[in-house]
Parts: C-alpha cells; structure tokens; sequence
C-alpha cells in the first residue's frame, strides 16, 4: 500500500508541480513566440490555464490525501506544521511553499485573470509564474531532502 501512495503522490506532483515549470519555461515563451505580443497569447494562455487548471486541482487534493496517509506512517511526523524534528521542520517549510504556491495560482486565476487585457496584469501574471516555477523547484528539493531522511 506504501508504494501505491507514494507513487500517486509524485505522480500528482509531477502533474502540479511539473506544469508549473514547463508553463513557465517551455509553454508561455514558446505562445508568445508563435503568436507574437498581443491578446492571442493571453487567449491563449487563458484556455490553457483553463483546462490544466481542472489537472492542477485534482492533483492538489491528490497531494492532501496522500501527503496525509505517507506523514501518519512515517514515525519521524509529529503533527502539521512541527517544529520538533528535522522532518518536520522540512516538512512544515514544506508545506508553507505549498500553501504560498496555491495561494499565487489562485490570485493569478481568480484576479489577474479576470477582465480585459491589461499590460500590467500580464506581467504580473508571469512573474507570479516565474515565482511559482521556483516554488515548484524548491517543494521538489524539500522532497528530496525528506527523502533522504528515510
């Protein structure tokens, strides 16, 4: 059972957080490459979001259910956001990056993305991509790290 959780965990990492970096690196360049400056790219991108956005989600619940099953069996755990060891410690920064990531694409989606076209906005939606993307980094390598504490 262990396996099966903790492959569905990284599978929906790898969804969540591997769309974020790919967005930022691969996809958003490539639609403004293409489609050059202008509203095609935020209709472009708007669509995209649109339909990943239902990937993202269920892939951010996935992380809660199964992120919850690995820390009740692993000892290290001592409850949500501790302090009391180096696990959870990693595991609570951990989790903060999470939250701030989900709060960033929710402000992203839900506020800039709402509206007519606005240069400023625009902007600010890639760098919060950019920051996230970043986020995505680091939750990856807090991953690892806990990993490696096993």
């Amino acid at each position: 059972m262990n396996v099966i959780v903790s492959f569905l965990h990284d599978l929906f990492a790898v969804i969540w957080l591997g769309n974020l970096i790919i967005t930022y690196f691969s996809i958003m360049p490539t639609a403004r490459e293409v489609l050059g400056p202008g509203p095609e790219v935020k209709k472009f991108m708007s669509a995209y979001q649109n339909r990943q956005g239902k990937f993202g989600m269920v892939s951010m619940l996935g992380l809660i259910v199964t992120g919850m099953m690995m820390a009740k069996s692993n000892p290290e755990f001592a409850h949500l956001f501790s302090t009391a060891n180096t696990f959870s410690l990693i595991l609570t920064v951990k989790h903060l990056m999470v939250i701030a990531s989900f709060g960033i694409a929710l402000y992203s989606s839900l506020v800039l993305g709402r509206g007519k076209p606005d240069p400023k906005k625009e902007k600010l939606s890639g760098q919060l991509l950019g920051l996230n993307a970043l986020l995505a980094f680091l939750i990856l390598f807090a991953s690892a790290w806990l990993t490696s504490l096993k």
